[in-house]
């Protein structure tokens, strides 16, 4: 009944979104070449001009979409499902909060649904705990899907990127979930701001404040 990018839009309440294209205009819509190229290096994968993307875009929406797509339910429908599971439905993930995807890109190409999910660091590095958290929930909602897509006779393909942008690439993540990683410059001149003792050494309960060139 609907395109997952019909349903995928439908979900994206995101003000900063709105804000960036009541500002920048329609221009906004396609992401520039160059960082497409980027991309198209580190995934076999071709995006077509007529990609969607998304900001700070919640798993919760993510799983959403999906599962509507695969249900073929209107959005009109008065209709609700078992959050744990059953009645013919697997056990689903949403966890009702506001965990998100840092940037999201849709595109359809030869009868598959893509998407690109893409997370940033810029001012911190990757821990384990907070990168598996996201894959392994991402992963569940893949494997939902699948075993949807089986127990009702679908013919639909969608398939799942993963990419991690930083300054410097992670090292030391233990995942199992493969993810590609597209270099975040980062400027030199950062600064940040922290209490401190009165001569300016940092402490959390420091009675003063300072600037602080920014760290890793």
């Amino acid at each position: 009944m609907y395109s997952l990018q019909h349903l995928l839009t439908h979900f994206d309440r995101k003000e900063r979104h709105a804000l960036l294209e009541k500002v920048f205009g329609d221009n906004i819509r396609h992401i520039p070449n160059a960082f497409i190229a980027e991309i198209q290096k580190e995934l076999p994968i071709v995006i077509p001009n007529n990609h969607t993307w998304f900001l700070d875009y919640h798993i919760d929406w993510i799983e959403a979409a999906i599962f509507f797509y695969l249900e073929d339910t209107d959005l009109n429908d008065e209709c609700c499902f078992p959050r744990c599971g059953g009645e013919g439905y697997p056990k689903f993930t949403l966890d009702f909060t506001q965990r998100d995807i840092d940037f999201l890109i849709y595109f359809k190409e030869n009868d598959s649904d893509n998407l690109i999910m893409i997370e940033a660091k810029y001012d911190t590095r990757w821990g384990n705990k907070q990168v598996n958290i996201k894959l392994d929930r991402l992963e569940a909602i893949y494997k939902n899907y699948t075993q949807l897509n089986k127990t009702k006779n679908k013919q639909v393909n969608i398939n799942f990127y993963y990419i991690l942008m930083s300054p410097v690439k992670p090292q030391k993540l233990s995942t199992t979930t493969k993810w590609s990683w597209i270099k975040l410059n980062k400027s030199d001149k950062l600064h940040t701001v922290s209490r401190c003792d009165k001569n300016k050494r940092k402490t959390k309960d420091g009675d003063y404040w300072s600037f602080f060139k920014a760290t890793n």
